[in-house]
């Protein structure tokens, strides 16, 4: 059974291929990545570039890239709120016509207690949100 690389050290990583790198963390890309921009400003010629490590700075930038590819969370939330308020928007227009018609009391119930809880919940979104920013 293979140890876990220690991806902060060049040399354990030296022969390491791709496919051993997949329990690389962000933390660890931020780290090779600057180790590498560090290295390669300090590094006095051409040669000396071109001898770092390719599979970890290719697997670290990857995992950089899908954390900036990743879509704003944020953004996803206040959407979401919306489509809650055009819900809550119909089901109270669903609630007046409803209980303009007494026969199904448990039906204008029903669309009550779900108002209520959209509401409940959208109002939670936008505290979350709140916190967030």
């Amino acid at each position: 059974m293979k140890q876990k690389i220690n991806y902060r050290n060049a040399e354990e990583c030296l022969h390491a291929t791709y496919n051993d790198m997949k329990a690389m963390t962000l933390d660890d890309a931020v780290f090779i990545l600057s180790e590498i921009v560090r290295k390669y400003h300090e590094a006095k010629n051409d040669r000396e570039r071109t001898n770092l490590p390719r599979v970890r700075i290719i697997k670290a930038y990857e995992i950089m890239l899908n954390i900036v590819n990743q879509p704003d969370m944020r953004e996803k939330v206040k959407e979401y709120i919306s489509e809650l308020d055009k819900e809550i928007e119909r089901c109270e227009e669903l609630y007046e016509e409803v209980s303009v018609d007494y026969s199904d009391p448990t039906r204008s119930l029903a669309i009550q207690c779900r108002i209520e809880t959209l509401s409940q919940v959208k109002s939670d979104l936008k505290s979350r949100l709140e916190e967030l920013i």
